[in-house]
């Protein structure tokens, strides 16, 4: 028990000490004002310094070589990405549709390449995926506005083709009022 609060002052242990408060400045947040006078630095590298310093500087004369590499992977990645930019801005330009044919059906036939194996379902679901990304980066405002449209269609109609078509009420599943309903009917079944 420390003396700080009102109530431990009447205790004997209590009445002749002070309460010392703490000022906003003496907290560790605004760092120390009374810094350890243990430490002792004498500018002086250490054993430890010296062996660490000197390990790295055998290293570093012995990978000199990277310093090349790393110089000529850079100007590889720029230039990569300086072909693949005017790759995009001359496919996405407007006047060039056989660029875009082009660019649209080899992803498509990329998609297909990488479900070569698999079956009929894979390699429709590739190639339309690849095709259908490429359209994406061809036609980014007409590929936008064609999501917002199925988008729409899917949340408004979706269920109702659905129920149309197969018989199956979605609704059922996905309605969070039937939920309510669903928890209902299992209290009464309990109750019964």
């Amino acid at each position: 028990m420390t003396c700080d609060n009102q109530e431990s002052t009447n205790k004997p242990c209590c009445k002749n000490k002070q309460v010392k408060m703490v000022t906003i400045s003496e907290l560790p947040l605004y760092g120390n004002p009374y810094p350890p006078a243990d430490k002792i630095d004498s500018g002086e590298r250490g054993m430890i310094e010296e062996s660490i310093g000197a390990m790295r500087m055998a290293i570093k004369d012995n990978l000199k070589f990277l310093d090349g590499f790393t110089t000529r992977a850079k100007e590889i990645i720029d230039t990569a990405k300086a072909h693949s930019m005017t790759t995009i801005d001359y496919i996405t330009d407007e006047e060039n549709t056989v660029p875009k044919a082009l660019a649209i059906s080899g992803s498509g036939l990329f998609g297909l390449l990488l479900a070569s194996r698999r079956g009929l379902f894979k390699k429709l679901l590739y190639t339309t995926t690849g095709a259908g990304v490429m359209t994406g980066v061809c036609y980014p405002k007409q590929s936008g506005e064609m999501l917002s449209v199925a988008g729409y269609i899917v949340k408004n109609k979706g269920f109702p083709l659905v129920n149309e078509y197969t018989g199956i009420d979605l609704n059922q599943y996905f309605n969070k009022d039937n939920e309510k309903d669903k928890d209902e009917k299992k209290g009464k079944d309990h109750q019964s």
